[in-house]
């Protein structure tokens, strides 16, 4: 059965961030082996011949990072497609999403040095209070009792806090100095030039909302806002119309009838979810699911 594999960050490990969570290079080009290249939808397919087809798979980038500028090198040299979905606060703002701030300070600090900050700020978190779901992946797989911790702080920050952004922005420029913030962002993300190029060559571009945010926790008109500007500024930068677009977070409640009106009236196709489920016989365009790649061989989080 076909199926759609998501990925997010693909790199080396960087001494910088220490406690990063990512997928080695050389893992994500066993993982292409391992699915087989003849299986993979080529440069020459649309997304119509995927969804035509038995037993292809589509490969998916999620959040306009770097990394994927040398994933984007890799598919060419093997004549495969891949569809990346890009936020464009930080191409606007040129800064980060605030979901990358918690993962660079989740990965380049200790937990007793995190949990300080916490007390400076006065930012009370109740870990037993934080409900997750049983399936999440790296809390089944990870025993060690701070890195779980870590993992509920990441959960915490993104959805449980008002006014999450101001705590998020204290907190990383308490960690990272402008200097510091400045010499990573220039590494982080895709630039425009490249988001074209990568288009132009017949990768295709979708739309994962202005700044990131999970939308459920936004009012109609605030939906509104995030998925608009990230369509039009997409749709302007590449001189086409987008139709694909993938729901930050991408569980099931990531998203609600607000969200698919707005995404209809915008003209956006095909809508992706992370849910672990192959594609039989697609009835409803805005619930794609997609695997994480972490579900099969070759794609397990590598940590130091």
């Amino acid at each position: 059965m076909k199926k759609i594999i998501m990925y997010h960050y693909i790199r080396d490990y960087s001494k910088e961030l220490p406690f990063f969570n990512f997928l080695k290079k050389d893992n994500f080009l066993k993982q292409i082996n391992y699915f087989q290249k003849k299986n993979i939808l080529n440069l020459n397919q649309s997304f119509n011949d995927f969804l035509n087809s038995k037993n292809k798979i589509l490969l998916s980038f999620d959040d306009g990072i770097k990394d994927h500028y040398f994933v984007f090198k890799k598919l060419l040299r093997f004549n495969l497609k891949g569809i990346f979905f890009v936020s464009s606060y930080p191409l606007i703002k040129k800064d980060f999403l605030g979901t990358h701030k918690i993962h660079l300070i989740l990965g380049k600090f200790q937990l007793n040095q995190i949990m300080k900050a916490f007390e400076k700020f006065k930012i009370e978190i109740n870990f037993e209070k934080i409900k997750t779901k049983d399936k999440n992946y790296q809390l089944k797989k990870t025993k060690n009792i701070n890195e779980r911790k870590k993992i509920l702080i990441k959960i915490f920050l993104n959805f449980y806090l008002q006014k999450n952004d101001k705590i998020i922005n204290k907190l990383f420029n308490y960690f990272f100095s402008k200097k510091e913030q400045k010499k990573i962002f220039d590494k982080f993300y895709l630039n425009q030039t490249q988001i074209k190029e990568m288009h132009k060559a017949g990768m295709i571009i979708g739309g994962h909302t202005y700044s990131h945010k999970l939308l459920t926790n936004l009012n109609y008109k605030d939906q509104k806002y995030e998925i608009e500007k990230n369509i039009n500024h997409l749709s302007k930068l590449l001189s086409k119309k987008l139709d694909s677009f993938a729901y930050p977070y991408g569980g099931v409640l990531s998203f609600n009838k607000k969200t698919i009106k707005i995404l209809k009236d915008k003209k956006i196709q095909f809508s992706f979810t992370s849910e672990d489920k192959y594609i039989a016989n697609l009835k409803v365009n805005h619930d794609i699911p997609r695997f994480n790649c972490n579900k099969f061989k070759f794609g397990q989080i590598s940590k130091y």
